[in-house]
């Protein structure tokens, strides 16, 4: 009987897991600790300060010419999380102008290893893009670019 127990909680648990790991935590009451609720009155920290962000949101650069962007992370009190911080960050481009380019027409991204923080942003082509940067999870920040 205990081994048939046991055989069920092994099935049982990983999929309940799951299942509550994809639940909409507002409605969920399976809350983790660090909401409003729990807070004990006080205001929770660094609310209203974004996940992410990137510098420079704009720049201009020459054909041939470069230019470095940066991406910080904060956490949920909006502190600095660490450079050293094993965050993977995905970068992309969405061409703007002349119409018909590709953003292989315009640039190449090259991250900046070990922790793919930074990414260098070469000219290619004359024209205009939005360089995003992602975290993976639905957070995405962006930079517009002018290549003359």
């Amino acid at each position: 009987m205990r081994s048939l127990a046991s055989r069920c909680l092994v099935a049982i648990v990983p999929a309940v897991l799951a299942i509550s790991g994809c639940a909409d935590t507002h409605s969920s009451s399976l809350l983790a600790p660090d909401g409003a609720d729990f807070s004990k009155g006080k205001p929770g920290a660094g609310t209203n300060q974004p996940a992410m962000s990137i510098s420079p949101t704009s720049a201009t650069i020459s054909v041939g010419g470069s230019t470095t962007v940066s991406v910080t992370y904060r956490d949920k009190q909006g502190n600095l999380v660490s450079d050293t911080d094993m965050r993977i960050t995905y970068y992309g481009c969405i061409p703007v102008a002349p119409a018909g380019a590709s953003c292989n027409d315009l640039l190449t991204i090259t991250p900046v290893m070990p922790y793919l923080r930074q990414a260098v942003i070469k000219g290619v082509g004359a024209g205009q893009a939005r360089l995003y940067a992602s975290d993976g999870l639905g957070t995405y920040v962006y930079a517009d670019l002018i290549i003359q």
